[in-house]
C-alpha cells in the first residue's frame, strides 16, 4: 500500500494539476458476523479531489488524491438492546486509474487505491431494557470502542461530462475496521 501511495504521489508531481469538488451519499455497514441484526446507515462525504494525469505510463492513466469529511455508521437493533452509532472521519484517497473518451462530450473513467482515515467524532446512543422493563439510555464518545485509524482499498467508475461534471460509483472496503461504505457521488471540476 505504501509502494502504491509513494507511485502515485511521485507521478503526480510531474503533471498540472485539476480539482473537482465532490459530494457523496452512500450506505455504510459492518461486515461482521452478526447477519441481519446490523443495520446499515445513511452517510456523506463531502470534499476536494486534485488529479494529475500520467502520460508516461500510457494515454488515459491518471493519478488522484484527495481530503473527505464522511459519516459512517450503523444501528443494532435487538429487542432488549438498540444502539445508534454516527463516526465522523478525515478520509485522504489515493488512486491511480484510466479514462476513456467515448466521444468529446462522455468519458468514462475507474480508478482504485488505498485510503486512510481518521475518526474526528462521534457518537454511540444506546437503550438497554433492564429486567425490570426500566430503559437505561447510554451516549458516549464512538471511539471508545471503534479505532480512530482507519485504513482500506477503494474503487470508483464512472463517467465525465464536457470536462466539467462527474456522476461515480464507490466502494470503500476497510481493513482496520468492519465499516465498509458504498457511495453515489457527483463532481465538478473547477
Amino acid at each position: 500500500m505504501i509502494t502504491s501511495i509513494c507511485l502515485a504521489t511521485s507521478a503526480l508531481a510531474q503533471q498540472k494539476i485539476s480539482w473537482e469538488a465532490q459530494a457523496s451519499i452512500g450506505s455504510t455497514s459492518l461486515s461482521n458476523n452478526l447477519g441481519g441484526l446490523v443495520q446499515p446507515k445513511i452517510g456523506f462525504q463531502l470534499g476536494m479531489r486534485a488529479t494529475k494525469d500520467i502520460p508516461s505510463i500510457t494515454q488515459g492513466v491518471y493519478g488522484n488524491a484527495g481530503a473527505f469529511i464522511a459519516s459512517k455508521g450503523a444501528s443494532f437493533d435487538l429487542d432488549v438492546i438498540k444502539t445508534n452509532a454516527t463516526a465522523y472521519y478525515l478520509e485522504i484517497p489515493v488512486h491511480l486509474g484510466y479514462k476513456k473518451a467515448v466521444n468529446e462530450q462522455i468519458t468514462v473513467f475507474g480508478e482504485a487505491g488505498p485510503y486512510l482515515g481518521y475518526g474526528i467524532m462521534g457518537n454511540s446512543n444506546t437503550q438497554v431494557i433492564n429486567y425490570s422493563g426500566e430503559t437505561i439510555t447510554e451516549n458516549e464518545d464512538v471511539f471508545k470502542t471503534t479505532d480512530r485509524m482507519t485504513y482500506g482499498l477503494g474503487l470508483r467508475c464512472g463517467v465525465e461530462f464536457k470536462q466539467k461534471y462527474t456522476v461515480s460509483v464507490g466502494y470503500d472496503n476497510s481493513f482496520s475496521n468492519d465499516i465498509n461504505s458504498l457511495t453515489l457521488t457527483l463532481g465538478y471540476k473547477l
